[in-house]
């Protein structure tokens, strides 16, 4: 149901439902919320890559689990609905940087997946679609982080009509951040961007990502007193310390040297 391999400081986590093109089922999302949880704080994990296994991505929520709950009391529906939140609310605020590495089909909650992920590394051929509407459900738990990706006008036009990205549309609004076209280019763009996450202060990440959400709903006359407050705090912390004197000295900062 769900690969996790931690090799090299990158965890690696796999959908493994290919059977129904990964289609997020309850014990799946469950999965990825304990096994992302976990890894959260682990020193040796720096970075993460989720993506699918067998012809897809993700095809959004699985349909017999969707009407399975909606057949049920509005409190299980609520509950049902909270998780799925809380694996989104996971991903897009967690400490590391996530790659996404997207194939075949990213439909719906798998749309989702791609809008929390730091960058997204997409097949050609990849098509995407925000298409819950076409069966009836609203993609509520996943629209403010979809608006926050690509916009609000998208949004509107893409759910409304459920029609089908292709990945060079999606890189043009800003879903996806670049293609491949052969296993070999996934792995070289793979590997490049893993290179610049892993290059990386690991402390000056986990600030800077927060910083990028804390900006979203800091009061605008507090904006100035944070960011200073921000830069003195990491120039003069041991990491900073270190990257600064490895500049100097030309050489590696320790984070580059332990891998």
């Amino acid at each position: 149901m769900l690969k996790v391999n931690h090799q090299k400081n990158v965890l690696t986590l796999t959908l493994n439902r290919p059977e129904v093109r990964n289609a997020l089922s309850e014990a799946l999302v469950e999965a990825l919320i304990k096994t992302l949880t976990e890894y959260k704080n682990h020193k040796d994990v720096r970075a993460v890559i989720l993506q699918g296994a067998g012809q897809s991505f993700c095809s959004g929520g699985d349909i017999a689990w969707l009407k399975e709950i909606g057949q049920s009391t509005f409190q299980k529906n609520k509950e049902s609905a909270q998780l799925l939140e809380s694996l989104f609310h996971l991903i897009n605020h967690y400490p590391k940087p996530v790659l996404g590495i997207v194939h075949g089909v990213a439909m719906g909650g798998g749309f989702g997946l791609i809008s929390v992920c730091d960058y997204v590394l997409a097949e050609h051929h990849t098509q995407l679609s925000l298409s819950e509407l076409k069966i009836g459900i609203v993609p509520s738990v996943i629209m403010p982080y979809v608006i926050s990706k690509i916009g609000e006008s998208w949004v509107r036009a893409l759910m409304l009509t459920g029609r089908k990205l292709s990945a060079l549309e999606a890189l043009k609004i800003g879903l996806i951040h670049d293609t491949f076209q052969t296993l070999q280019e996934k792995e070289e763009k793979k590997n490049e961007i893993m290179r610049g996450f892993l290059s990386s202060g690991p402390q000056a990440i986990i600030q800077a990502k927060k910083l990028l959400h804390d900006l979203k709903f800091l009061p605008h006359d507090k904006i100035r007193e944070h960011v200073i407050h921000i830069l003195a705090e990491v120039r003069a912390s041991g990491e900073g310390q270190e990257g600064l004197s490895a500049f100097l000295q030309k050489r590696y900062p320790r984070w580059i040297e332990e891998l």
